[in-house]
Order: C-alpha cells, then structure tokens, then sequence
C-alpha cells in the first residue's frame, strides 16, 4: 500500500519570516531517524485515553538487540485495572497481566524493529488494539515494513509545545490490513529530535477515542541487561 504524501510549503510562513517553512516529511524523518537507527530503546511512557472512563496507564518500552522487547504498564484500561507485563526474549514472546494467563508464542522475526517504528510513528498502546486482517492459511506473511505498515498521508506541520522548544508534526496513518486511519500528532524535542508527546485520535462508528501518550528518560543505544528479557512468570 502506497499513500501520496502531500507535502506544504508553508507560502503564509515564509512571508512573515523571510524563510520558506521547513518540509513537513523532512520534519517527520528527522524525528523518526533516531529512533528507527538505534539498537537499544528505552523510554517511559503516560498514557491517557479520552474518554477518561477508558482509562490511563504508566510504564516502560525497551527494546534491545537480538529482537528482545520488553512492554509494561500499569493502570486501567477499559475494565481491566492492574499490572501487564510483556517480554519477548528473542525467541518466544509472553504476556501476562489484568485477566491473561500466561501466554507464550513463537516471536515475530520483526518485533524489536516494529516496536521501534511504532514508537518513531504511532506510538506505544494504539498498535496494542488495532484490527488488522491476518493472512490466510498457507499465505506467506509479508515482511515488516514502516511506509507500507504504516502509511502517511496529509503531512503538515504543528504548532509548539506551550513553554518548550519543540518541533510539531501533523499526520493520518493508515494501517496495512486495518480499515481504521487515525490521524496523529507528534511532538519531538528541538535539540534531540526524539519524542516527547503524541496524540492519537481515532474515530470509528461515530466515536472519537484521543489518546496522549507523554514520553520521558528516553535512552537510545544504552546498556540493557539481559535480565530484563526474562520470561515473566
């Protein structure tokens, strides 16, 4: 799947400032290039769903080599209010946590450089929930790929972050195999170009779900013990 990704020179802005508006895809790739090049990832994550009866959650991404991942959080979420916990070790994945047992399940060859794409595009929880239509029986699984899995179209530029040095990016993604789009707004630091906020807004059926995820201590290309890959019970 291929989406046009239309691109805004900002006529307005380079009248009031003498300099043409930076292009919105460049903006996009800069924010995303830290994040897709690193071996290890680490980051804390907030996230509030609108409406607040959907709940909120606190935790921490870590991505290390080998494919590992690790995924926790803690809070509420629809009805389910606890602890979940998911770690792949580079071969097996599993999950435990709210009313799961534990669970485990071949790992996907991919994962520690979806999570990271997720992170650089669409964020930490929505990939969580999304719908996407599975292959068929015998039918070769496509390989992960971020401009195919997750598409942009109508790319502009955001305002700053109230009272922080912050570059804004506008943006709708549309999912391979999911019939859901969802427009998305990320944050980036000036400087560092990572991450700090995003908001998620998804509208299906007549219903809008905003999600805000706030990111924190993100590390990229720092020590990671194996210990944190362990299996948990």
């Amino acid at each position: 799947m291929r989406h046009t990704i239309l691109l805004t020179l900002g006529a307005a802005a380079t009248v009031a400032t003498g300099e043409p508006a930076p292009d919105p895809a460049a903006v996009l790739k800069t924010i995303e290039a830290p994040v897709l090049k690193c071996k290890t990832l680490r980051t804390d994550v907030a996230v509030s769903i609108v409406p607040e009866a959907l709940g909120s959650l606190k935790g921490t991404l870590v991505v290390g080599a080998g494919n590992k991942v690790r995924l926790e959080l803690d809070g509420s979420v629809a009805a389910m209010t606890g602890k979940t916990v998911t770690v792949c070790d580079g071969e097996r994945v599993r999950s435990v946590g709210f009313t799961q047992k534990a669970q485990d399940r071949p790992a996907e060859k991919q994962l520690g450089e979806m999570m990271r794409a997720s992170h650089a595009r669409v964020g930490v929880f929505v990939p969580l929930f999304l719908a996407t239509k599975a292959p068929e029986p015998g039918e070769p699984r496509t390989p992960f790929a971020l401009d195919t899995d997750y598409p942009v179209s109508g790319l502009k530029l955001g305002p700053a972050l109230p009272g922080r040095d912050t570059r804004a990016v506008e943006y709708t993604v549309s999912p391979r195999g999911s019939k859901a789009a969802f427009d998305v707004v990320t944050w980036a630091d000036a400087k560092t170009h990572l991450p700090v906020r995003r908001v998620i807004t998804l509208k299906e059926a007549g219903k809008t779900v905003v999600v805000t995820e706030t990111y924190s201590n993100t590390v990229l290309d720092g020590p990671v013990a194996d210990g944190e890959f362990a299996l948990p019970k």
